[in-house]
């Protein structure tokens, strides 16, 4: 009431930190279309007549609107124009806080070098002011940038996880407790880790139970959707995306897990629905700044055009977003189309499938060349998965390109190599309990023994 009637007067000082007040009040109970109207207004009242200090006492809260609402390129551009004044506070936590969410900004952006060295300066703020919540803040920006740009070697990763899990829990911060356990599952996922992945995921959504924050079950539910994805488990994908859909209560946690319900559906081969919702997702992240969303869906629109009939326009955008995401410097994503582009592959030289007579005539002389070239490419392509630093040793990304050696060693009737990389992948897949992709390895390893 307070900020509408002094919009109504020439007090803009006033009205600008009862708006600001208002947006904050409705963004604790995340009524985010009441809040950002208050935060628009605000800004429209002219902010230039309030302190420094009001300012950041507005930023903190709208920075935070931005980020649940997946508005990156506004928030870039607020905080472009409004952080030099934000700076001029010195050693203040709401300068961490605000920093925090404009790395997130650059890195779901993908200008991910800028994200790291915003993440810096944020860190040596963080430390200089030394309480719990701004490391808390500066530790969960260093894990979320780590996973694409100079990823850690796996003892730094663990100790960084220990000390942000530390700072977390000294604060009563419903979004840092629920991102920072997010962030950390995600970099399980990433390393490969998969019962270490569970465990956050479940972990994060029993954290929102204890302080009555209901984001923490949909941000649990999308990562358990991802875990299935990578274990070949399409329908159980879909289910725990469509529960964590239902959950979900912004737009951020609801872009995780649309991505995967997508995936999850091309992969069932319910093609024309899986890519009609990827490809919304797609127009609306680019709209918001959100490119980031191009890299967990290139994948699955590739595999649409190859299930359609046409391999090698599917083959060739699938090499295209290997390309991309290399020159943006997101080395795991483009391991991941490289195990795609490996099962495709599989596909053609094992006769997986029997194809309909026209889709073999259109794509024959595709067909005939890949007979000879497709071993050497799996080869390369299966290296560079067992060469990627980021993922454990002992990790299912590692146990998956095992696997594909072996069953590139069985087509090509190599038994002794294939029974060899067969048996390692089928150790490393079982430490993670029963699934599609260690049942796969079990029927193949027992067609050997025949």
């Amino acid at each position: 009431m307070l900020a509408h009637h002094y919009s109504q007067t020439a007090q803009v000082g006033k009205a600008f930190a009862f708006l600001s007040m208002a947006g904050s009040k409705s963004l604790s109970v995340y009524s985010l279309d009441e809040a950002a109207a208050h935060f628009a207004s605000a800004l429209a009242s002219n902010p230039e007549c309030a302190s420094d200090d009001q300012v950041a006492a507005f930023l903190v809260p709208y920075t935070l609107l931005l980020n649940l609402s997946t508005k990156w390129n506004v928030m870039i551009e607020v905080l472009t124009r409004y952080l030099p004044r934000v700076d001029r506070l010195g050693d203040d936590l709401r300068v961490a806080l605000i920093r925090h969410n404009y790395v997130l900004a650059l890195f779901f952006n993908t200008r991910y070098r800028e994200a790291a060295a915003m993440q810096r300066e944020t860190s040596v703020l963080a430390r200089r002011l030394g309480d719990p919540r701004s490391r808390a803040y500066a530790l969960t920006a260093e894990i979320q940038v780590a996973t694409v740009f100079a990823p850690k070697p796996l003892e730094e990763f663990e100790a960084l996880k220990r000390e942000t899990i530390r700072a977390v829990s000294e604060t009563a911060d419903a979004y840092i407790q629920n991102w920072s356990r997010h962030a950390i599952g995600w970099e399980e996922i990433v390393r490969g880790r998969i019962n270490d992945a569970r465990e956050t995921a479940r972990e994060l959504m029993q954290v929102g139970r204890q302080l009555n924050d209901p984001r923490s079950t949909g941000l649990g539910l999308a990562l358990l959707s991802w875990i299935a994805l990578i274990s070949d488990s399409y329908a159980e994908a879909l289910e725990y995306s469509e529960q964590s859909l239902a959950a979900a209560v912004a737009p951020i946690d609801r872009s995780f897990a649309l991505p995967g319900k997508g995936c999850a559906l091309v992969l069932l081969r319910r093609t024309d629905e899986g890519e009609g919702l990827l490809e919304d997702e797609r127009r609306r992240g680019m709209a918001n700044g959100y490119p980031y969303v191009l890299a967990g869906t290139d994948g699955a629109i590739g595999l649409c055009k190859v299930f359609r009939g046409d391999f090698g326009a599917g083959i060739r955008f699938i090499e295209q977003s290997i390309s991309r995401r290399e020159q943006e410097g997101y080395q795991v994503a483009a391991d991941w189309y490289r195990v795609i582009l490996c099962d495709v592959y599989l596909r053609f030289i094992t006769r997986a499938e029997k194809l309909p007579f026209p889709i073999l005539l259109k794509n024959l002389p595709f067909l005939l060349q890949m007979m000879i070239v497709v071993p050497s490419r799996i080869r390369a392509l299966a290296t560079n998965l067992l060469a990627d630093p980021q993922f454990d040793p002992a990790g299912f990304h590692i146990g998956r390109a095992k696997m594909i050696l072996g069953l590139l060693d069985k087509a090509k009737r190599k038994p002794a190599r294939a029974r060899e990389r067969l048996s390692e992948a089928q150790r490393i897949f079982s430490q993670f309990g029963r699934s599609p992709i260690l049942s796969r390895v079990d029927a193949a390893l027992a067609e050997l023994r025949q």
